[in-house]
């Protein structure tokens, strides 16, 4: 069955938003990502406090907020390493829609030519049908015969 054209345009604007999310989604986990380094420095300063100070829950509680800060890291890395196989699908999903509608855009300017080109020749039918009016005109008047 042949789809329509707002078929085609429903599944261009579902694969726009499909990569519109693919963007804010990364967009916020690097955003998150920089979050744990920040996290991460901060807690590295706080163990160097209570290293100084001699802090040993102080140094603790900063050694585990930097495996916290970087066990999210990890999981921020990971679920961003499948961002490339969902950008793979997208652009599978385009490629497809674009076969898709490559011969029917082919179609489409082959009849617009057609069409064209009929229209140019009408066009010289038209000027030549008038122009042998205006012969006949001419003849009526060389002739003394009434012209129309």
């Amino acid at each position: 069955m042949d789809k329509t054209n707002e078929e085609y345009l429903k599944e261009a604007d579902a694969i726009v938003a499909d990569a519109d999310a693919l963007q804010s989604e990364h967009e916020k986990l690097v955003d998150a990502l920089a979050d744990c380094d920040v996290a991460k420095a901060s807690a590295k300063s706080l163990y160097e406090r209570g290293l100084d100070a001699g802090d040993e829950s102080l140094m603790k509680g900063a050694l585990r907020s930097i495996r916290e800060a970087n066990s999210k890291a990890e999981r921020i890395k990971k679920t961003m390493g499948g961002f490339a196989e969902r950008l793979v699908t997208l652009r599978q999903q385009h490629d497809a829609l674009k076969d898709e509608i490559r011969p029917l855009r082919d179609q489409a300017e082959n009849a617009v030519r057609i069409a064209k080109e009929r229209a140019d020749e009408l066009n010289r039918i038209v000027n030549r049908i008038y122009g042998l009016q205006a012969n006949l005109n001419n003849l009526a008047d060389t002739i003394g015969a009434p012209a129309e």
